[in-house]
């Protein structure tokens, strides 16, 4: 997952049972010389094909917005409110 450009709108795929993010998709547009927002089922479509884990339809989409300064390693997903929510950090020592 990579530091999207932001004020444009990604998808996250993730588990709709833990949260947890699968993967990101972005449907960028030449002539606008940035990524605009599609519909979810060519999200599916196209997350569907990518991998072995997300051909099995078992992942829910969500469009989201990134903050400026913000990356999509420091979230996961709220599967009962579906939202975006930061990652608490580590502890140091943790194993």
């Amino acid at each position: 997952m990579s530091k999207m450009n932001h004020n444009e709108p990604m998808y996250i795929l993730y588990n709709g049972d833990n949260g947890r993010i699968l993967g990101n998709y972005s449907k960028y547009d030449a002539e606008k010389g940035c990524c605009v927002g599609c519909d979810p089922e060519e999200v599916i479509k196209v997350a569907a094909g990518a991998s072995p884990e997300l051909s099995l339809g078992s992942f829910e989409v969500l469009e989201v917005i990134l903050e400026e300064g913000s990356e999509l390693k420091d979230f996961k997903v709220d599967p009962k409110k579906r939202e975006l929510v930061a990652r608490k950090p580590e502890r140091a020592g943790k194993k």
